[in-house]
């Protein structure tokens, strides 16, 4: 992956981790709430920021302007939230091998499309109005395994 997208995803880890802190040092303050719904849709967001900058940055390698404006549209100016099904979808435009390589590589480690899934509708969740239930350390397990996710894709896509 590359750095500035290694960056991004550390320091969300970071917020993440202090957020964390700080709710476990306030467990009866009225802003955990309000926090835990920011860490969703924070952790998400990271998740579809770097989803996104991979394929765009893999997809327009070498391309010229036209191509680079298209893949700009429709990657990363585009409205989604990062699911599996999603990322399947994706892929499975551009190379579908690609996504039975990495559907292969996921199934391999316990339970990281479930979680980055989960974190998905927590998003979803929040933002339909209802409240997210889910503590903060569960918050933060989700978003590891949505980056383990996309560790495994940068993998497929750069051929390693």
């Amino acid at each position: 992956m590359k750095d500035e997208l290694k960056r991004i995803a550390d320091e969300t880890h970071l917020e993440l981790d202090k957020i964390s802190n700080w709710i476990n040092s306030n467990k009866l303050d009225f802003k955990v709430n309000y926090l835990n719904a920011y860490s969703v849709i924070k952790a998400s967001g990271t998740i579809e920021r770097i989803f996104k900058s991979m394929i765009y940055d893999r997809m327009s390698e070498g391309a010229n302007d036209e191509t680079c404006h298209y893949l700009t549209k429709k990657i990363l100016d585009a409205s989604y939230n990062v699911s599996f099904k999603k990322i399947q979808n994706i892929l499975e435009g551009i190379n579908p091998e690609w996504f039975k390589e990495l559907k292969s590589r996921v199934s391999q480690k316990n339970n990281l499309q479930n979680d980055l899934n989960s974190l998905i509708q927590l998003r979803n969740t929040f933002a339909h109005g209802n409240s997210i239930n889910e503590s903060i350390d569960t918050i933060i397990g989700y978003y590891e395994s949505g980056m383990l996710v996309l560790e495994e894709l940068d993998k497929v896509i750069n051929n390693q």
